[in-house]
């Protein structure tokens, strides 16, 4: 170990190379599109061996170095098996579309554009890495391609990113979400980036306790440590750990975002980060998943890691005792984006799952995502909860499931999100920006009928309603219960509920009071408002009020009424007290027999109340019912909506509508020939195209022979009535001009003027004809050529379409 060259030793043997073997930028050039150059697109190019010699004798120079050091990832073979240099798989492409602004659009898009690969030998270095182009083209690869796709992206962001290469485990190697056990997993998958992200620590926060420990017991311990590595040689301590401890993870290809030099440290963005490519997530760099790091690398230089743990702590690549770094001239990365820039349709970003699925496992749950528009129900996102405790004998995979949670997009009935729980049987709805408020809509069906059938839930928006309803439920049980309530907030009568209870079965068509047995009121403790709850008992006639709890009290004051039958008019009979119990916390000091009237009153007030209760409980009832069959109909005519914005699927409307117009206008042309000019000719000779008689060619001369002679004759009548009109407009205006000079001094002032405007009237009239005339003149030719050629143009037969005029 002895004759290992030292740190400053290596850089003086990096810069010999550099000086033997030239520059490394003619790398570059040999990743253009095989399109653009289809014979050195597969073959290595001459002037490719110089860098591609540097670069293999770089490679053997470390392995003397650092024996005990895996092989590093630098000359890959690309799709058409040609070896490059990892540093041209990254092309820095700015991709004008809003997805691409940050690296958590740019991170979710690309996982959910391609497909990965998990590596088939999990401890050796892939021997092909693909470009992004070809990556795009096939749509999966292994991780190195993820985050060469990846880091080209964020490198046209203006983000500083880097592709690693390194260790992880099993689980992030191979995509294995199999131990997540909680609705965790998948939350932090739809909301990319939220996963390792810690909580920004404010300015002004208080800052918790500081914990005291000893420095001079710290300084021992770390004395302790440095004596128990002595006899570990100082060249092996610095090139890394054993082959024992590589083994222990998985290679694996990640992204190092660093901090950019616009950023502060203590901001959210100024701590460097990693992004699981074939995730979309982000990751702390103290992340356990990954294990250790070997090199890294962008567009412009290829670091590699010297730090004595293979998990990097450090990330200042000034600092040559901890990286050692490959640079590429400049220069050569501008002509590999100038050959081969990454593009992406709108297309490819409106249907991003490859297939237009994507299936992923997180422990029980089993996560569906489909592209929009796919399904005809705008189904776009399916979660299942599968029943893991080891039933083989289920007959399908929908017997397993235990809950279904659905998600979707563009439907007409503004559903966004369905909930099924299987072990229940209750089904949710949820809406938003609905017209009527709704926001939530839950079920469970029963398995007898009565009258609603099923238990239902409606929740309305808060302040969305007149009448101040938020939620109503309808519940039916097995012992033969019907409820139905409904539940208020913000009504100026202070009422907050009120459930009804019915006897099944129930009428197909409307309530009525025979149907109830009773009948619960409740009350906001409001200004004024005394009573709690009030129940209606209507089997055995009685009303119950119970009023709020006073202050330093443990009970309630209630009074209870025994209901008089009504008479015909509806009217409640004599009352009587013996009808009237009543309890007060404060004690019946007065008794009851002065308070007569009171309560005489208070029974009628109830009474109303509760016909009015009635009233409105049956129009409760029908508006569900209108309620459920209105949604049955949305549910048969549902439709998908189309923003305006949809550049992609609003190019399908247009095409519609093109369409459309195309064949309004073969309609249109339809019935100029259906009402062609000879069709009175034809119907004088009694034939008709339609009944496929065909003329002689005599009879078709004879018809278009008349048809233009009708139509000369036509135009010389139109000029001669014209004439006709111009030749007494004049005579008029000359015999006004006569009559004019022969009385010119014995008229008036206001005869005069009169006289002047009709003249004035008389030789517009004349201008006009004249006008007309003149334009008559110059378009008869025009008229007659073209209906000459509107005649020729007719359908005739194919015998007759030569024939002469």
């Amino acid at each position: 170990m002895s004759n290992l060259p030292s740190r400053s030793r290596l850089a003086e043997i990096q810069c010999s190379a550099w000086a033997a073997y030239g520059p490394l930028g003619y790398l570059v050039n040999g990743t253009q599109k095989r399109q653009r150059m289809p014979k050195a697109g597969k073959q290595p190019k001459v002037e490719d061996a110089h860098p591609l010699r540097y670069v293999e004798n770089f490679r053997r120079q470390y392995q003397h170095f650092f024996p005990k050091r895996r092989a590093l990832l630098l000359t890959p073979l690309n799709e058409h098996g040609v070896p490059k240099f990892v540093c041209t798989t990254v092309i820095p492409s700015a991709i004008p579309h809003p997805a691409f602004l940050d690296w958590q659009g740019s991170a979710r898009l690309l996982a959910d554009l391609c497909l990965y690969d998990p590596p088939s030998l999990p401890h050796q270095l892939p021997t092909t890495v693909k470009s992004p182009v070809q990556l795009l083209k096939d749509r999966r690869g292994n991780s190195f391609e993820w985050n060469a796709f990846l880091v080209s992206i964020l490198l046209g962001s203006c983000y500083n990113a880097y592709v690693v290469s390194g260790y992880a485990t099993k689980e992030v190697a191979t995509q294995d979400r199999s131990s997540f056990s909680s609705d965790f997993a998948f939350e932090a998958r739809d909301e990319v980036g939220k996963r390792g992200e810690k909580e920004e620590v404010l300015r002004y926060a208080v800052k918790p306790r500081p914990e005291f420990l000893s420095e001079y017991e710290e300084e021992m311990r770390r004395r302790e440590r440095e004596e128990k590595q002595g006899g570990i040689d100082e060249g092996e301590s610095t090139m890394g750990e054993t082959k024992e401890r590589e083994h222990e993870g998985w290679v694996h290809s990640w992204v190092l975002v660093l901090p950019r030099a616009n950023q502060m440290e203590g901001t959210s963005d100024g701590k460097p980060f990693f992004i699981e490519a074939t995730l979309g997530e982000k990751r702390d760099v103290s992340h356990p998943g990954y294990l250790g790091i070997e090199s890294l690398w962008n567009n412009n230089s290829y670091y590699v890691n010297l730090q004595e743990r293979l998990q990097a702590e450090n990330f200042d690549f000034q600092d040559r005792q901890q990286w050692l770094c490959v640079q590429c001239p400049l220069g050569t990365q501008s002509e590999n984006m100038a050959s081969q820039s990454l593009y992406l349709s709108l297309s490819d970003m409106e249907t991003p799952y490859p297939g237009q699925r994507k299936m992923e496992r997180y422990g029980e749950f089993l996560v569906e995502r489909t592209g929009p528009y796919v399904e005809k129900d705008g189904l776009v996102y399916r979660r299942a909860k599968q029943d893991t405790d080891g039933n083989e004998d289920k007959e399908s995979k929908s017997d397993q499931e235990k809950m279904v949670v659905k998600k979707y997009l563009h439907r007409s009935d503004r559903l966004y999100e369905e909930v099924q729980d299987l072990t229940t049987g209750w089904i949710t709805h949820r809406f938003q920006d609905r017209p009527d408020g709704l926001l939530e809509h839950s079920w469970a069906e029963a398995n007898f009928e009565d009258g609603l059938g099923a238990s239902h839930r409606v929740k309305y928006m808060e302040g969305g309603r007149e009448d101040g309803l938020w939620e109503r439920s309808s519940s039916t049980s097995p012992q033969g219960k019907h409820v139905f309530t409904d539940s208020f907030s913000g009504r100026p009568n202070h009422l907050l509920r009120r459930q009804a209870s019915f006897h099944l079965p129930l009428p197909s068509n409307s309530l009525s009071t025979s149907h109830f047995k009773g009948m619960t009121e409740e009350y906001d403790e409001g200004e004024g408002e005394k009573w709690s709850r009030v129940t209606y008992d209507l089997e055995n006639s009685k009303i119950r009020v119970e009023y709020h709890r006073e202050r330093e009290k443990i009970s309630q004051s209630t009074t209870e009424f025994l209901v008089p039958s009504p008479d015909e008019r509806g009217r409640l009979e004599e009352f009587s007290m013996d009808n009237v119990h009543h309890y007060s916390v404060q004690g019946n000091k007065e008794g009851l027999t002065g308070r007569r009237l009171e309560f005489c009153q208070l029974l009628e007030r109830l009474w109303d109340r509760q016909k009015a209760g009635i009233e409105a409980t049956c129009r409760s009832h029908a508006e569900m019912k209108e309620f459920l069959a209105t949604r049955e109909k949305e549910k048969k005519s549902l439709c998908l909506t189309f923003s305006p914005f949809d550049r992609l699927h609003n190019q399908t409307l247009r095409d519609f509508r093109l369409r459309k117009e195309q064949e309004e206008r073969d309609q249109s042309a339809g019935k100029d020939v259906a009402n062609d000019p000879l069709r009175p000719y034809l119907m004088q000779l009694k034939k008709n195209w339609d009944d496929g008689v065909k003329l002689e060619r005599e009879q078709a001369l004879e018809l278009c022979a008349g048809y233009l002679a009708d139509i000369r004759r036509r135009i010389t009548d139109r000029a001669n009535f014209l004439q006709s009109q111009l030749d007494k407009k004049m005579e008029e205006m000359q015999n006004m001009e006569r009559n004019y000079q022969a009385h010119l001094g014995q008229m008036s002032e206001s005869d005069e003027h009169n006289i002047q405007k009709s003249m004035n009237e008389v030789g517009v009239s004349v201008r006009v004809l004249e006008a007309r005339l003149r334009e008559l003149q110059v378009s008869a030719p025009e008229i007659f050529q073209r209906e000459q050629g509107r005649v020729h143009s007719y359908p005739f037969p194919s015998h007759l379409h030569n024939m002469s005029m």
